[in-house]
């Protein structure tokens, strides 16, 4: 044990020099290999990137969660802060309903899809936006022009879907 000690504090004692010239130099004569290391392992990463990962689109649709009544045009309308927070309180409910199979199954059907109930549940996220009354609905999908659809579909669907739900 004594004659590892006496190995271990000698090289503490040592000093290592290291001459970046030469080490400048060794990479140097080197470059062929790191460049052609470099393109080696860049084609293989591209190749798997183009090939095998399955790129995926995103659409989305934000919705305002409105809890009074009223109607639009040239009819003026006011929001009170109460109906602003209760509308704020709702918009979990309102994701939840938007995360049935009714709903769901309804999108299915307007959308003229061939998932499942569970598929198209699998596809969609939703989320309240900054404490907000407005809440984002988010579609991921292989196809773009399908993620549109969908999402489109919801917007459309969604808002029946909660009337006759909470009426």
């Amino acid at each position: 044990m004594a004659k590892y000690l006496k190995e271990y504090n000698k090289m503490e004692d040592d000093e290592i020099e290291i001459d970046l010239i030469a080490l400048a130099r060794a990479l140097w004569h080197r470059l062929w290999a790191i460049i052609l290391a470099a393109v080696v392992i860049g084609g293989a990463t591209f190749s798997y990137a183009r090939f095998y990962i399955t790129p995926m689109y995103r659409a989305e649709a934000l919705m305002y969660v409105n809890n009074s009544s009223f109607s639009v045009g040239s009819t003026s309308f006011s929001i009170s802060s109460s109906e602003l927070t209760a509308a704020q309180s709702v918009v979990e409910t309102y994701i939840v309903i938007l995360n049935t199979r009714t709903t769901l199954n309804a999108v299915i059907k307007d959308a003229k899809l061939d998932y499942t109930y569970e598929e198209l549940k699998n596809m969609i996220s939703a989320e309240a936006l900054n404490n907000t009354e407005i809440f984002r609905v988010a579609v991921e999908s292989a196809d773009p022009e399908e993620a549109e659809v969908i999402a489109n579909s919801i917007a459309k669907i969604l808002p029946d879907q909660i009337a006759d739900i909470v009426d």
